[in-house]
C-alpha cells in the first residue's frame, strides 16, 4: 500500500481525530483562523465566555420576562 492513501501514514492507520482532520480540517484552527488570532490556545478565552454567556443570558432573560410581567400586572391592577 503506498503510504499516502487516505486512512494511512508512514507509521500505520491514522486514528479517526486524524482522519477526520485531514478530511474536514481542524475546528479549532478554523475557529483560530474566523478570530484572527495568531496562537490557538487564546480561542480557549473566548470559548469560556461563550460558555458562561450560555447560563447567564438566559437565566437574565428569564428575571426580565418575569419582572414585566410584574410590571404588566400592576399597570393593569391600578
Amino acid at each position: 500500500m503506498h503510504p499516502h492513501t487516505l486512512g494511512q501514514r508512514l507509521d500505520g492507520p491514522l486514528s479517526r481525530a486524524e482522519l477526520r482532520r485531514l478530511l474536514i480540517g481542524n475546528p479549532m484552527r478554523t475557529l483560530q483562523l474566523l478570530l484572527g488570532h495568531a496562537r490557538e490556545a487564546t480561542i480557549y478565552v473566548y470559548l469560556d465566555v461563550l460558555d458562561e454567556a450560555q447560563e447567564i443570558v438566559p437565566a437574565a432573560l428569564a428575571e426580565w420576562d418575569a419582572q414585566s410581567v410584574a410590571l404588566e400586572r400592576a399597570g393593569e391592577a391600578s
